[in-house]
């Protein structure tokens, strides 16, 4: 006999078959596809004893993390877990805690059985361990494409880099560019991003370059922002106020997509934001200490440097008026150029994270201070409004207060000028001549060189006065090295007695050919430290 019951049960089979076949079949495999991790895996900010971990998936999911230091995870000596969700574009990040100083560790995502590729880096020496050191830097990778190729190449500076084996590499800024995408000196050849998803894309875009993706799935990175990440030449006291969802996007999308600790340093009232700034300890051979230039400088002094002639800011405001005059300059800048220049109320860092800079600066026990900078601090003279030397009070403040109280063997790592430059860094080079660090500016790893931007806005100016100007204030520096042109990145080897080499090599691991002394030798220096 068949009961009432009997028949729903056969009607509701028959309905269910019904809907599978209008359906293709689909309504019990709604993720056919295993979940995927879709844009690698990376670490930064490590220390003897933590990492941050990062991945992204493509769906929100529970995922796991393993890390080991043998060459299996069964089992593996950490695991954490968290979730991705739509609200942070799918990423995920772990600060892993407990590890052992010195060691390398191999680390993984899972979920289910989707599992990320393995990535690798390696921890820090203890503080008082006097080991060797070897790592990297450089910046400037704008991932602009036109769906087939990249218009700056593949960025095969970081693929050198990885050859050479670094413990890390410091990741220098403009990671992307938002704003000027594939510009070629004149106008971007993109138009720039204004909302998240777009911001997003491009990390995507630059993860999705083979060189960037081994780099950060083989080597950890400390992460540092510069202009281009949120907009060009931005300062933190002005975009506040003027464009604050720009800033925030640009803020969240790097802090997604990149393996950087949070929270960030605390900041000012006059701050757009909290700060970057942070200092790493490898033994006692070196202290990594990131600056933050951009959250919290005051607005440029360009509009009190105005040229009528050029239409544009004085090339050279700050350089003495004789040498203006060789230069067909006139012998002065505009009127109250300097004096805005040299305004001690301006700031490049803020008052806070200034404070912790000269603390990190007098308490570091290490041989070598490196001082990471996304702009420099050398005297280059050319347009300098948006580095160092456009904030001259703070830069003389800065420079004054290591050599006052005698602390010994700084050295500035730098990027964002787009070229190859090591010299000496002076108070002021023609008055107070006195050596008080060096600095080393490399790349760019994937953007417009120097030389190719100065060269394009000559013609599209119609005049050759950037041009020639730049290389006659080039000379005038007497840099110890410098090439406008290559592709490039810098590498520091320090021996466990700690003699330190630093070189500048192109993107194909060749050190750089000084174009300043031709003939001369190539981009490198070689430092004892000073007792």
């Amino acid at each position: 006999m068949v009961t009432a019951h009997k028949y729903r049960k056969q009607s509701l089979i028959l309905i269910l078959c019904t809907v599978l076949v209008l359906c293709g079949g689909n309504i019990f495999n709604a993720r056919a596809a295993p979940l995927e991790f879709t844009h690698g895996v990376a670490s930064g900010d490590v220390t003897s004893t933590t990492a941050v971990l990062w991945t992204r998936t493509d769906e929100s999911a529970p995922i796991k993390l393993e890390i080991t230091s043998r060459d299996n995870f069964d089992p593996p000596d950490f695991r954490y877990s968290t979730t991705t969700s739509e609200t942070n574009d799918f990423t995920a990040k772990i600060t892993a805690t407990n590890l052992k100083p010195n060691t390398p560790y191999h680390y993984r995502w899972t979920a289910g059985n989707a599992s990320s590729e393995v990535g690798m880096f390696i921890t820090a020496p203890f503080d008082d361990q006097a080991a060797a050191i070897h790592f990297s830097w450089s910046g400037d990778t704008d991932p602009s494409n036109n769906g087939s190729s990249y218009y700056f190449g593949h960025w095969n500076a970081f693929q050198s880099a990885l050859s050479e084996r670094p413990q890390f590499f410091i990741y220098l800024g403009d990671t992307i560019y938002s704003d000027n995408r594939g510009n070629n000196g004149t106008v971007p050849s993109f138009p720039k991003v204004n909302e998240l998803p777009e911001f997003r894309g491009l990390y995507k875009d630059a993860r999705d370059v083979t060189a960037l993706h081994k780099l950060l799935s083989k080597n950890s990175i400390y992460a540092l922002w510069d202009d281009n990440e949120v907009m060009n030449d931005w300062a933190g006291q002005t975009i506040k106020t003027t464009d604050k969802t720009r800033y925030d996007f640009g803020k969240q999308s790097f802090d997604e997509y990149m393996p950087i600790q949070d929270p960030w340093s605390a900041s000012d009232p006059v701050c757009a934001g909290p700060t970057q700034f942070r200092v790493k300890h490898w033994g006692l051979n070196a202290d990594i200490i990131i600056l933050d230039t951009r959250s919290c400088r005051s607005a440029e002094a360009t509009k009190n440097c105005f040229n009528p002639t050029t239409k544009l800011p004085d090339i050279a405001p700050t350089i003495p008026g004789p040498i203006r005059e060789n230069m067909s300059l006139k012998k002065d800048p505009p009127a109250g150029c300097l004096e805005a220049i040299k305004d001690p109320s301006r700031t490049l860092l803020g008052p806070t994270q200034k404070s912790m800079f000269k603390n990190a600066l007098l308490e570091s026990k290490a041989k070598f201070k490196f001082v990471i900078t996304s702009v420099n601090i050398q005297q280059t003279y050319g347009n300098p409004y948006d580095r160092w030397e456009g904030y001259d009070a703070e830069r003389s403040e800065i420079l004054n207060f290591i050599k006052d109280n005698l602390i010994k063997n700084v050295i500035f790592l730098s990027t964002d000028s787009h070229q190859n430059l090591m010299n000496e860094v002076f108070i002021d080079q023609f008055i107070a001549s006195t050596p008080i660090a060096y600095e080393f500016v490399t790349g760019p790893v994937g953007a417009l060189t120097e030389e190719k931007n100065l060269k394009a806005l000559s013609t599209y100016y119609h005049h050759d006065f950037l041009t020639d100007k730049k290389f006659a204030l080039t000379r005038v520096v007497n840099a110890d090295c410098g090439n406008l042109d290559k592709f490039s990145y810098g590498t520091v080897d320090i021996t466990p007695n700690g003699l330190l080499k630093i070189t500048l090599k192109d993107e194909n691991k060749v050190p750089i050919t000084d174009e300043l002394h031709p003939g001369g030798p190539p981009c490198a220096k070689t430092f004892h430290p000073v007792p």
